[in-house]
């Protein structure tokens, strides 16, 4: 089936990719607002914080609507390895993370001592001064290093599924819904934590659906937390909603898992009630894992994932529609 994107979405993939800096995540913010406009939509910036000062970027109301669906627009760093996840092997992924992490970090204390063995008479400062440079150059380049050009799955992705599925649905429908594109979860999910904040009382009983890489990989995850789980016909319309969007889709398969057996590090962990939506590869022994991310090869773009997970939340939210039901719908 041939899915084409809104013109804006192809304009994010083909401009927009790079959002990391002030001016880059400005310069999207200056154009995307305007866009949305033209298109009926209102988009306003929730500005909060002050060391971490985040710009969420808002569309309804979180007071009124009946779900939140959304996904980060910041992006990382280029880093020399991939951000390696395996939601269903947290002691795996930790593993990975820190070799990949600290190994850098060993053979460069080792070069050090061995040059400290073979000339001996270097002043100790300037040993210790060597020996802890690199260290604080290397954690300065995770967090604040180059900008990565390329961010097609992370988390362009998240933020061209709901704008998809925004446009997409009639609206009345729209208005069931509050979208976020949240600022700065790539530095410690601030972003999400300000519109947690903000919106305490509205967010107590609002499930928060999270996008958050979900176009490199054939078998979607969808990590639903204990609260959300036990939300009358939440599973389940999600369960049918997405059945029915994978039909006629060879190769592609949904899983949806308990985030008390799976970890998915996003925005959605610090809402009491939330499911997270991501894009994953499977291999034999370490099952599902998410790869690539935070390097020069996030450049798989599955536009069959976004139109599957964008009708899928569509039919969702048309069976919140009393008298409607997905089937009928879809």
């Amino acid at each position: 089936m041939e899915t084409t994107l809104h013109p804006i979405s192809q304009k994010i993939l083909a401009d927009f990719q790079p959002r990391k800096a002030k001016a880059q995540k400005q310069a999207f913010i200056d154009w995307l607002i305007p866009a949305l406009a033209e298109e009926g939509i209102d988009m306003r910036i929730e500005s909060q914080g002050w060391i971490f000062k985040s710009n969420n970027l808002v569309v309804g109301s979180p007071k009124d609507c009946e779900f939140v669906l959304g996904a980060h627009y910041d992006t990382a760093p280029v880093l020399p390895f991939p951000n390696f996840i395996i939601p269903r092997n947290l002691l795996l992924t930790l593993l990975i993370q820190m070799v990949m992490m600290f190994f850098p970090l060993l053979v460069w204390w080792v070069l050090v001592t061995g040059i400290n063995s073979l000339i001996p008479n270097i002043p100790e400062f300037i040993t210790k001064f060597i020996r802890l440079s690199l260290p604080i150059l290397y954690f300065v380049i995770l967090f604040f290093g180059p900008t990565n050009k390329h961010t097609a799955n992370d988390n362009t992705s998240g933020i061209i599924t709901v704008i998809e599925t925004m446009l997409a649905m009639d609206p009345e429908d729209r208005e069931r819904v509050c979208f976020v594109l949240f600022d700065l979860e790539e530095v410690g999910m601030f972003g999400s934590s300000a519109f947690r904040q903000k919106h305490a009382s509205a967010m107590n009983d609002k499930i928060l659906i999270n996008l958050d890489c979900v176009s490199d990989g054939d078998h979607l995850m969808l990590v639903i937390n204990r609260p959300a789980f036990k939300t009358p016909d939440f599973k389940e319309n999600i369960q049918s909603s997405f059945e029915k969007a994978l039909e006629n889709t060879p190769g592609k398969s949904f899983h949806i898992d308990p985030a008390w057996r799976s970890i998915y590090p996003s925005d959605q962990m610090g809402f009491r009630k939330s499911l997270a939506i991501a894009a994953l590869k499977k291999a034999p022994i370490i099952g599902l894992y998410l790869d690539r991310i935070h390097t020069k090869h996030d450049v798989f773009f599955d536009v069959e994932n976004i139109r599957i997970i964008s009708q899928a939340l569509l039919a969702y939210t048309e069976s919140l529609v009393p008298g409607k039901t997905v089937i009928e719908d879809c």
